[in-house]
C-alpha cells in the first residue's frame, strides 16, 4: 500500500500557500469564487516534460486538478502516442477559470500574474530535468515566452513546441471563425 499524499511540500508549499488572489485576477475576468488550481503530475523529480495550458475549466475544478477534461484528455493521448505516461507535469498560464478567451487576452501580460506563473515554472524547471516544454494555445505560448525572458528561463536548453489548444477546432467553431465542415483535427 502506498502512503497518503501529503500535498504539497518543498519549493512549491510557499506557492499554494500564497497565491494570487482578486486583486490580482480580477473577478470580472476569472472565475475566481472556485478557487485556485495549481497542476497535475509529478513534482518528485520525475517530470521531463512540462506541458503549460490555458485554464482550468469546470472539470477541473470539480477534480481540482488541471488538464482533466476533454483538453486534457487529448493532451494525454498526445503524451502517450510519444510514450510518456508517467513523466510530465501540467500547469496552466492561469491558476482560475477565463470568463471567455477575452479575459485571457486582456490579462496574459499582467506582472502579477506573469511574476507568480514563472515562480512555478521556476520551481518545476529547477527541481526536475525537464527535457521539453509543450504549451497548448496561444495564451500558453505566450507564457511560455514571458518566461523564457526571465534568467532561468534563457538558460533553459529544454526543447519546446507549441500546438493548436486541444479543443480546437471545436473552440474555435463556437466563435464562427471555423466552420464545423472544416474541422481536421486538434493538433497540425
Amino acid at each position: 500500500m502506498s502512503e497518503f499524499d501529503p500535498g504539497y511540500r518543498g519549493r512549491y508549499l510557499p506557492l499554494v500557500r500564497r497565491y494570487p488572489d482578486e486583486s490580482v485576477y480580477p473577478a470580472d475576468s476569472f472565475r475566481v469564487e472556485w478557487g485556485p488550481i495549481f497542476h497535475r503530475g509529478r513534482l518528485d523529480g520525475a517530470a521531463r516534460i512540462l506541458v503549460i495550458g490555458q485554464d482550468p475549466a469546470a472539470h477541473e475544478a470539480i477534480a481540482r486538478r488541471i488538464l482533466v477534461g476533454e483538453a486534457g484528455q487529448r493532451a494525454q493521448g498526445l503524451l502517450a502516442r510519444l510514450g510518456i505516461t508517467r513523466s510530465y507535469v501540467f500547469i496552466n498560464a492561469f491558476l482560475y477559470s477565463v470568463y471567455g478567451q477575452g479575459g485571457g487576452t486582456r490579462h496574459i501580460a499582467d506582472p502579477g500574474i506573469t511574476r507568480y506563473r514563472n515562480r512555478w515554472i521556476d520551481a518545476i524547471v529547477k527541481g526536475q530535468q525537464i527535457e521539453a516544454i509543450i504549451s497548448l494555445g496561444q495564451l500558453a505560448d505566450q507564457a511560455y515566452q514571458a518566461w523564457r525572458t526571465t534568467p532561468l528561463g534563457a538558460s533553459s536548453t529544454a526543447a519546446y513546441m507549441t500546438v493548436r489548444h486541444p479543443t480546437y477546432p471545436e473552440s474555435a467553431s463556437g466563435s464562427g471563425a471555423i466552420p464545423k465542415a472544416s474541422r481536421t483535427g486538434c493538433f497540425p
